[in-house]
């Protein structure tokens, strides 16, 4: 008998925002009840790697394009279904650069609609600084006429705001 299932979806939500982001999103498929549950309930998004970046440098490029692209898709599943009115945190953690600006675009987007609290961007360089670095985007800077907003109450729930190998202008 499946008894949790049958717990209060207020209980569900307390355990299910306690685990890991993984773990949460592998509840899905003990039951049919608890198949979106983590969507609603979980506020932290910590998008953490599956594998430590120390060996990734050691992989060939075509390779570390294929987990790049793999880690992406990962972090864009999980906002297009994530349901919940808030989060917590937002963390993105991978060695990406420009050529994934329309995602992380939309990742910030996201986080600052969802008014995230600490909004983590964190794309490792092994080898030092890299030119073709992710670019913050000047629209949610308030640079561009009307978008800025949109986006305000986002940028008022912030409270921490780490970038690494982010560029700013």
């Amino acid at each position: 008998m499946d008894r949790i299932s049958e717990l209060p979806h207020e209980i569900l939500g307390s355990i299910l925002s306690l685990l890991p982001l993984k773990e949460a999103v592998a509840t899905s498929v003990l039951s049919r009840h608890l198949r979106y549950a983590w969507a609603w309930s979980t506020l932290t998004l910590d998008f953490d790697p599956e594998e430590t970046l120390i060996d990734f440098k050691y992989h060939s490029r075509t390779l570390q394009n294929k987990k790049s692209h793999r880690y992406v898709n990962w972090v864009n599943r999980v906002v297009e279904q994530h349901s919940g009115p808030n989060i917590k945190l937002f963390r993105a953690c991978f060695d990406l650069d420009r050529r994934f600006t329309s995602s992380v675009d939309k990742w910030i987007e996201f986080a600052l609609k969802k008014r995230v609290q600490v909004l983590v961007l964190d794309f490792v360089k092994e080898y030092g600084v890299n030119k073709d670095s992710y670019m913050f985007p000047r629209k949610l800077l308030g640079l561009e006429e009307g978008f800025a907003s949109r986006h305000c109450v986002g940028l008022k729930s912030l409270k921490v705001l780490s970038f690494n190998f982010v560029d700013v202008t």
